[in-house]
């Protein structure tokens, strides 16, 4: 497997970092959406 080649504490490190984009994007997608429904009331 892929994950093999890799040592387990870099994966890990890895993994914690690569959604953190993500993350935010979908963080401040529900940000914009609750403000826009409170605006309109």
């Amino acid at each position: 497997m892929v994950t093999a080649m890799f040592n387990s504490s870099r994966t890990e490190s890895w993994s914690k970092w690569a959604l953190l984009p993500l993350r935010l994007i979908i963080g401040f997608g529900f940000m914009a959406h609750g403000y826009a429904k409170l605006s309109r009331g």
